[in-house]
């Protein structure tokens, strides 16, 4: 997380970001959440993440704090129920300890 330049523009490179939004993150987990928008696992979590915060300010002080940044394994399982991917504290995923 870092403060942009003022004199950068936002732009997306129309093949990953195909749009852009101006909006918070609540805003897109509820439209996500209604059917409305396609939001990716990564993207939700760290909408998650950075929506806790109530100003930009706060939340670019919290980051430029942040010296341990943890690393998040996700295992993709497939069984019976089909296939899903299980995060760190779900049922069924290892204890990343054991992982090494």
């Amino acid at each position: 997380m870092a403060r942009a330049p003022r004199w950068q523009s936002p732009l997306h490179d129309d093949r990953e970001a195909i749009a852009n939004l101006w909006t918070t993150p609540a805003d897109v987990l509820a439209r996500a959440e209604r059917g409305e928008m396609v939001v990716i696992l990564p993207t939700i979590r760290n909408l998650e993440a950075i929506g806790r915060f109530d100003r930009a300010e706060d939340l670019l002080a919290t980051a430029a704090g942040t010296t341990d940044v943890p690393t998040v394994l996700p295992r993709v399982v497939a069984d019976g129920e089909g296939t899903r991917i299980l995060l760190p504290g779900d049922p069924g995923h290892p204890d990343p300890r054991t992982l090494a």
